[in-house]
């Protein structure tokens, strides 16, 4: 803060005594710092709130975020506990035109079911990622099952190649809807993991990205 220095010589009369000015002049200025100490001790309290009301936006942002992130978060599979754990009795027609069923299975093999749509964004995606994880699931029977026209399901398979690979059948089972009832499907694709005992072990969650499906087999 400026000080204001007088010069207390001008402003006396002869006889020493400061005179009425010097009063005055002495009231004023007191005034005038008084003002000046209230305003900047305001502006300290505005800064202050303004830093607060900031730094409590910034923690509201903060969870706000925060909450967004565990909301957004989806559980790799879903709860098994409604349905059967047997491997459904599947009867499909394979692109071949031969038939095969679940007693066609090998036995003490693991099994990974999909139930697609040939048309489905989806499952055209998570077939497209499964086609590149092949070779590290050769110790595993994959079965891949819809319920469209066996021409949809050739045509598929012509783009994926899926059936050329020896651990792999593809097929429809038509309007039987075995599989879509035994799982109550209603979200493409699915995928059931059954163990080697032919236990239904989990069903990974069809709302996962499919790239993120099938990296979880």
């Amino acid at each position: 803060m400026n000080r204001i220095r007088f010069n207390f010589k001008r402003i006396k009369d002869k006889t020493g005594i400061c005179s009425k000015s010097f009063w005055w002049i002495l009231m004023g200025w007191l005034i005038l710092m008084g003002s000046s100490c209230q305003s900047e001790a305001d502006r300290g309290i505005d800064q202050k709130d303004t830093i607060e009301q900031k730094n409590f936006a910034n923690k509201s942002d903060s969870v706000a975020s925060q909450a967004t992130v565990k909301q957004d978060k989806v559980a790799d599979t879903i709860d098994i506990s409604p349905y059967k754990k047997q491997i459904p009795p599947f009867k499909i027609r394979l692109v071949d035109g031969k038939g095969y069923t679940y007693k066609d299975l090998k036995k003490d093999c693991p099994l990974i079911l999909v139930y697609f749509q040939p048309d489905c964004p989806e499952c055209q995606a998570f077939t497209a990622a499964l086609v590149k994880r092949l070779p590290s699931l050769m110790d595993k029977q994959i079965v891949m099952i819809t319920f469209e026209d066996i021409k949809k399901v050739k045509a598929f398979d012509e783009k994926y190649q899926v059936s050329r690979h020896p651990n792999v059948r593809i097929g429809s089972e038509g309007y039987t809807f075995i599989v879509q009832k035994y799982y109550q499907i209603e979200h493409f694709p699915i995928v059931a993991c059954f163990n080697n005992k032919g236990e239904l072990q989990r069903i990974i969650n069809p709302k996962l990205a499919p790239e993120a499906m099938a990296a979880l087999l």
